[in-house]
């Protein structure tokens, strides 16, 4: 009987002789494009709690160097709706997937390089929720004397996946990450008209 691993090894001398590459048997953070799919459409909303991003429908397509059928990165196209009143307007978006165990999905629709590297960091456990209240929270104690009341500016957040969001808020931009042991919140940029002013420095 031969072994799994003579196998393997007997197929990569046979590809490598026949002048073709032979990447081994698919690791899991390896998809198909029905699971890449089926990942990005999982988000339910590109933003959390408002009335748009909805995401609908999505196909999509491997890019980059196939294995057997699966990829690592994908283009894909998603019905998305801006508002809830709105028709489904086609979106292209990009997607990697994060090499965790088990694997998750990170997106952009800018582009593949768009993708965060933060989102695609495979070291932690992460989770699903809301990024609004620690992200509220951390500016009332950057910005506010008075901390017995969350932050009650404008705040937007954008969903890439795997437990990661980028935010702006009245002066800035941040980030979050949910894990299951608390949000990591990161201000990332600000403009406050007054450097100077409480909270103001990076």
């Amino acid at each position: 009987m031969f072994s799994k691993r003579r196998i393997v090894v007997a197929a990569a001398v046979f590809f490598a002789i026949c002048g073709v590459s032979y990447a081994g048997p698919p690791q899991t953070w390896q998809w198909k494009p029905s699971q890449a799919a089926a990942a990005v459409k999982q988000l339910g909303r590109f933003q959390p709690r408002e009335q748009g991003g909805m995401i609908g429908n999505v196909t999509c397509q491997g890019r980059g160097k196939p294995n057997q059928g699966r990829w690592a990165a994908f283009k894909c196209s998603a019905q998305v709706k801006a508002t809830l009143r709105a028709e489904y307007q086609t979106v292209p978006v990009w997607a990697k997937v994060r090499r965790a165990t088990p694997p998750t999905v990170c997106v952009s629709t800018v582009s593949l390089a768009a993708v965060p590297a933060d989102c695609l960091n495979p070291k932690g456990k992460r989770v699903s929720g809301d990024p609004y209240e620690p992200l509220r929270w951390t500016l009332t104690k950057r910005f506010m004397e008075d901390t017995s009341i969350p932050y009650q500016g404008p705040t937007d957040c954008w969903a890439h996946g795997s437990g990661f969001y980028s935010c702006s808020f009245g002066v800035g931009t941040a980030t979050v990450l949910l894990r299951p042991t608390g949000a990591v919140v990161k201000i990332t940029s600000l403009s406050c008209p007054d450097p100077a002013a409480r909270g103001c420095q990076l």
